[in-house]
């Protein structure tokens, strides 16, 4: 990158670095969080916390479980800013009442390897809820959507021996809905997992057919067996067993309308999936392309850039991008000689990059 700042600019880019280092340490505190405290609240000390709302409540209860030192002005400013606008205190029926849910009976059983049974969050138990949402007027600052019931809440889950392989819960209902109104005509979904996707998107009128592409054959003959039966418009449904990518590279452009993407767990998970996917919707132009979490994606993409501008900001020779030891060094690396000549001369080319239609080009461009 050919980076030419003035003192002004270069201080805006200081502000921008730090938000992204604080995204990064919130989204590592949630994952600690999650695995070891998200179960400290509960109706047993709702009376130990302040707060006029259980949702401020619940906040308390969040700061004493992280030991969060609230007596730090810097910490007080980010818990404010970045994770109470996150705390939601959720609406079970609304999650409850979903059509799948209503309509799916998912039977307790083991199949092969697989078990399919029931979980819960217990009243009270924090989980996220939604895709992060982002901030763009303040630096990209990235709020995490963190969620409660205020008493049990059920959801079918496949479990791989003891490892969740699949599940229906508020998340995945959060953040299928938009792909899920997005589909239209004909339909191709990459991912099984319990055709919580195909099942909704086979209900709509302007859909014509939804066909899976599903590489394991034990998810397909499990989910054929128990929960095809009961599809509404079974009839619409047609199931693939293919690489997601071979599939992909059959296509000419005119088989699909829409194509939703969900062949990873997390943004983390799936960031190089969704890079190579990218590029071939750059080449399918007539086909619209949807993809589960994009939103965090996108996320990891934009601190992947930021992280190179520092770089470049720093001068760091070209020889530190030949060699990476993770995908977040694989695609900084990538990023670097696809930009080494981009010209940011002012604050406002940077933003310009970060945002998200320049992220979904630069993904399109980068070469895996």
């Amino acid at each position: 990158m050919k980076i030419k700042l003035n003192s002004i600019d270069l201080a805006e880019f200081n502000s921008l670095s730090i938000t992204k280092e604080t995204n990064i340490q919130l989204a590592e505190m949630y994952q600690d969080y999650i695995s070891e405290c998200s179960t400290d609240f509960d109706n047993d000390n709702l009376n130990d916390f302040k707060g006029n709302t259980l949702k401020d409540k619940f906040y308390n209860s969040f700061i004493k479980s992280m030991e969060i030192d609230m007596k730090d002005e810097e910490n007080r400013k980010i818990l404010h800013d970045a994770v109470y606008p996150g705390i939601s205190n959720l609406n079970y029926d609304f999650f409850k009442n979903n059509g799948y849910l209503e309509n799916i009976k998912i039977p307790e059983i083991k199949f092969k390897k697989m078990t399919l049974t029931t979980l819960c969050y217990a009243a009270y138990e924090g989980f996220i809820y939604d895709d992060v949402k982002v901030i763009n007027n303040s630096f990209y600052q990235e709020i995490t959507q963190l969620g409660f019931f205020t008493k049990e809440y059920t959801y079918p889950a496949l479990l791989e021996g003891d490892t969740i392989w699949m599940s229906i819960n508020p998340n995945e209902i959060s953040t299928m809905t938009k792909g899920i109104n997005e589909a239209t005509g004909n339909v191709l979904t990459l991912g099984l997992g319990l055709g919580y996707f195909a099942y909704m998107a086979s209900l709509k009128s302007d859909v014509k057919s939804v066909t899976i592409i599903e590489n394991n054959e034990d998810t397909i003959e499990l989910f054929t067996e128990y929960i095809l039966p009961q599809f509404k418009n079974k009839e619409k449904i047609r199931i693939i067993k293919e690489d997601a990518f071979k599939f992909l590279s059959t296509l000419k452009g005119s088989e699909f309308d829409y194509i939703y993407s969900d062949l990873w767990h997390n943004p983390n998970d799936g960031i190089i999936d969704y890079i190579k996917i990218n590029q071939y919707e750059a080449k399918l132009t007539k086909i619209k392309f949807g993809y589960w979490l994009e939103t965090g994606l996108l996320c990891l993409l934009r601190r992947c850039l930021i992280s190179l501008i520092e770089e470049s900001i720093m001068n760091l020779d070209q020889s530190e991008y030949l060699k990476a030891e993770n995908d977040t060094d694989l695609i900084i690396n990538k990023m670097y000689f696809l930009l080494k000549d981009y010209p940011i001369n002012n604050f406002f080319d940077i933003k310009k990059l970060l945002n998200d239609d320049t992220l979904k080009q630069i993904a399109r461009e980068i070469k895996l």
